[in-house]
């Protein structure tokens, strides 16, 4: 008895010298992605968008890497015949970047990003499309040439896609590698 109350004492005593020494397994390593709506809850998102009008989102990132993590999100636009990112095969698409942010996130930690967007465009009645002039993102504004989108049978609306894709910095090649994340919003410009 008296020594197994002295084994347990002597393990209680060293545990925080041990942890020094001691490697335990990691969990997994990964980074959360997401898009809250105008009440900062997951509702409500903007679906039907007017012209001259902006909208408001929050997108944040949390870092489960096991370290300091350099983050870039690329914030594209696309129609319905454009591509789009596929997690799944590990392919962010090849869509035009139109803004890029940054974030260094240490391990266990999260950033948020307050945005406000919108579109003007105007209705192209002899080729039936949506035609975007200028892109509003939180206070600076993109002149879009170019950018349109025809009505979409299958959604029944002139479908627009906001994506957010997010790359993380590489140190072994110097880069931003895409993280096979994104998060995006589904609209019908309304005419």
């Amino acid at each position: 008895m008296v020594i197994a109350v002295t084994a347990i004492l002597a393990v209680y005593t060293a545990t925080p010298a041990l942890q020094e020494f001691l490697v335990l397994p990691k969990g997994e390593a990964f980074t959360e992605l997401w898009l809250l709506g105008p009440g900062h809850m997951t509702e409500n998102y903007p679906y039907n968008i007017t012209s001259g009008q902006s909208y408001d989102v929050f997108l944040g990132v949390f870092n489960h890497l096991g370290n300091v993590a350099c983050y870039s999100i690329q914030v594209k636009i696309r129609n319905q015949i454009q591509s789009e990112p596929n997690s799944m095969e590990h392919n962010s698409s090849n869509l035009p970047v139109l803004f890029n942010l940054y974030a260094v996130v240490a391990d266990n930690e999260s950033w948020e990003l307050p945005v406000r967007f919108g579109f003007d465009y105007y209705y192209d009645s002899a080729q039936s499309k949506v035609v975007y002039t200028k892109f509003l993102f939180n206070d600076k504004v993109l002149t879009l040439n170019g950018y349109s989108t025809s009505w979409d049978t299958s959604r029944s609306s002139f479908f627009a896609n906001l994506i957010f894709e997010l790359s993380v910095y590489d140190r072994g090649t110097g880069s931003f590698q895409y993280h096979e994340r994104y998060v995006d919003l589904k609209f019908n410009m309304t005419i």
